[in-house]
């Protein structure tokens, strides 16, 4: 919990004299410390009596809501039921996208809105903007309808489309809103964009049914697990330095993950295999995952997290992240990757096959280190020319 207050009081130190007040007044509430924390931390930043530019609505933010919850979601402890005005789909959310046709992206956004762009990116590639058109113009609905078309005569099958919508607003001290909510927490300024968390997912489709492999640990995959019960199913639980994340991907109403047990203080590898799937026929397969990846006290060369595909006896490693590509600003000697989607490309046509096998492995060999992982939202995609 200290921590959770001593980043965001950093953050604040190098804003304007109203965080500097606010980040001394809120060391005040560490000794009656509860779950929603973070809300009281932003009820007080939204009070105009203590904070310029504070509404005591939080439905619309607070003058420092960025980042006060993100330091506290860096210790699994986020307000995440708090958004900024509301921004949603219209009607049923969009399904992936068949070849040559375009998607139309439509939301529910506040009347307000200064401007609604859709943002959308294709196989990981420069993100591009599209204006939305309010779709009943004169309307006097606090929230209206909203519609942009990403087009679909340069896409393929088996292409990856990454969107968000993000909403600019009147109100100088919100100025902004994004779709997925999530998105807001990362942004330091209206000019940039999300982290690699914060966005819908969809493929570019054809006739002919795409998806090898899909889970979002709603139910237990009965994948297996390679020590016995060192990674498990459910709900992880946060712990005191933020190994576990104390919460699964995307933040919805399914708080189920899989994740490394247990693991402290000893090292070794611990592998987790899904079950087999196909990708017989296709030119190319696409695998993506979300990723929690935690080290303390590890090196590049000997704490891992590597993925690899096979037959189940015989892999080929197609991923690997090191201690050396997580986040160096994390306090100390620890260094995390938090959630944050991961993509890979298999054109090899020896794993192009039947009976396939997705294998991920955290390894620990640093005699004084620790490390812990976690994976949500697992997907493989086969593709076609």
């Amino acid at each position: 919990m200290s921590g959770a207050f001593w980043d965001m009081r950093t953050a604040l130190a190098d804003n304007d004299v109203s965080g500097k007040i606010l980040a001394n007044s809120l060391r005040q509430i560490q000794r009656g410390v509860e779950p929603n924390v973070a809300k009281i931390a932003l009820l007080i930043d939204d009070n105009p009596a203590i904070i310029s530019g504070g509404d005591n609505n939080l439905a619309n933010g607070s003058p420092h809501y960025e980042k006060i919850n993100e330091a506290f979601r860096g210790h699994g402890l986020a307000a995440d039921n708090v958004a900024y005005a509301a921004v949603g789909w219209s009607g049923s959310p969009p399904g992936d996208p068949a070849h040559g046709q375009n998607m139309a992206v439509t939301v529910t956004a506040p009347l307000t809105a200064v401007q609604v762009l859709l943002r959308y990116r294709i196989n990981g590639g420069s993100w591009n903007s599209i204006e939305m058109e309010e779709v009943d113009p004169g309307t006097e609905s606090p929230s209206v309808p909203f519609q942009g078309i990403i087009p679909g005569a340069n896409t393929t099958v088996g292409d990856v489309i990454d969107l968000y919508v993000r909403v600019e607003m009147s109100d100088t001290n919100k100025p902004f809103t994004c779709f997925p909510t999530q998105a807001q927490l990362r942004f330091p300024d209206p000019g940039y964009g999300p982290d690699d968390r914060n966005f819908f997912t969809r493929v570019v489709t054809d006739s002919a049914k795409q998806t090898a492999l899909s889970t979002d640990f709603a139910t237990d995959p009965g994948w297996t697990s390679d020590p016995t019960g060192k990674w498990v199913f459910g709900e992880p639980t946060f712990t005191d330095h933020g190994e576990q994340p104390g919460f699964d991907f995307p933040f919805d109403a399914n708080t189920n993950c899989c994740f490394t047990h247990e693991t402290e203080s000893v090292t070794g590898t611990w592998r987790l295999d899904t079950n087999t799937f196909s990708l017989a026929g296709a030119d190319a397969a696409v695998v993506r995952f979300a990723l929690w990846f935690f080290v303390r006290n590890g090196t590049a060369q000997n704490d891992k997290f590597i993925v690899r595909i096979g037959d189940g006896s015989t892999f080929t490693t197609i991923l690997t992240v090191s201690a050396q590509d997580l986040d160096e600003s994390a306090p100390g000697a620890e260094q995390r990757i938090r959630w944050i989607r991961k993509s890979v490309t298999i054109t090899d046509p020896n794993q192009l096959m039947s009976g396939r096998v997705l294998r991920f492995s955290a390894i620990r060999n640093s005699s004084n280190g620790t490390i812990e992982a976690a994976i949500d939202e697992v997907r493989v995609w086969r593709a076609y020319d």
